[in-house]
């Protein structure tokens, strides 16, 4: 059995004596592909794992909001070498401090993605954003949707991507101004993606509208929960995703290691 749905199968025997972290993690639960994880520690409740990423890139996971320990568990992660770190964010300086980054070349600063993970339940109150615009369906195939995605700097999904549910946007006579996406996510939820507004149309609304249209969307096709991904510095973004009726609930930080290290165990 993959080692991550071994995992999730002993941990979710103990949920009710409280003593699960990782299946009440929210990235976990919704974020994480059980068959790209390769290796799994565990150490007093907390958790740590290897997974390979799209690029084929080995990556470390460090579940623990303790400083020390989080980086205990990943340099038992070390031995088999990984490329890249996510932590949850309170504890990302102890980490970089050994696996450092980059430097942002234009400030000097860690580069490194500090994200955060938003979930709406069904239960939520849906509030779009106030426009005359109303977002509208569009086609999977819809050309349109490419090259108004390029002005977005964080959108990582794309017309032909094989989990998408829907697209939707907002338009200004034949032009695309505005648009989001639906995709299938893990443990039963839906994910919204490539959120992104023409530069010459925003502050109107359009994203909220986007956003709560693909949740309605989700909702009819009988999902309970849907959820984004972004940074947690976007906080206009933030605003939005909150007035719809999402709710912040969890921060990380990622980052590519500036020298990765020699892989030393077979993790294939």
């Amino acid at each position: 059995m993959n080692p991550f749905r071994a995992l999730l199968n002993t941990q979710a025997e103990s949920i009710t004596q409280g003593v699960d972290k990782t299946v009440l993690d929210p990235m976990v639960r919704w974020s994480v592909d059980p068959e790209q994880v390769r290796l799994v520690l565990e150490r007093e409740g907390n958790f740590g794992w290897i997974r390979t990423t799209k690029e084929g890139k080995f990556w470390a996971t460090v579940l623990d909001d303790d400083p020390v320990s989080a980086k205990q568990l990943a340099s038992e992660l070390a031995p088999y070498s990984f490329s890249g770190i996510t932590c949850h964010a309170q504890v990302w300086e102890s980490l970089w401090a050994t696996w450092p980054g980059r430097q942002n070349f234009g400030t000097g600063e860690p580069d490194r993605g500090l994200w955060s993970l938003w979930a709406c339940q069904a239960d939520a109150v849906l509030t779009p954003e106030p426009s005359g615009e109303l977002a509208v369906v569009l086609r999977p195939d819809d050309e349109r949707i490419q090259p108004l995605l390029a002005n977005s700097t964080s959108a990582h999904v794309f017309p032909g991507d094989l989990r998408i549910l829907n697209w939707v946007g907002i338009e200004d006579g034949a032009e695309l101004v505005a648009v989001a996406g639906l995709i299938l996510a893990q443990g039963g939820a839906s994910e919204v993606v490539s959120v992104c507004t023409h530069p010459n149309f925003r502050g109107r609304g359009y994203a909220g509208q986007c956003v709560t249209e693909v949740v309605r969307l989700s909702r009819q096709t009988g999902f309970q929960t849907v959820i984004l991904e972004a940074y947690t510095e976007n906080l206009p973004a933030a605003a939005v995703y909150h007035r719809v009726g999402f709710t912040e609930v969890g921060r990380y930080c990622s980052w590519e290691l500036a020298s990765p290290a020699e892989f030393g165990f077979d993790l294939s």
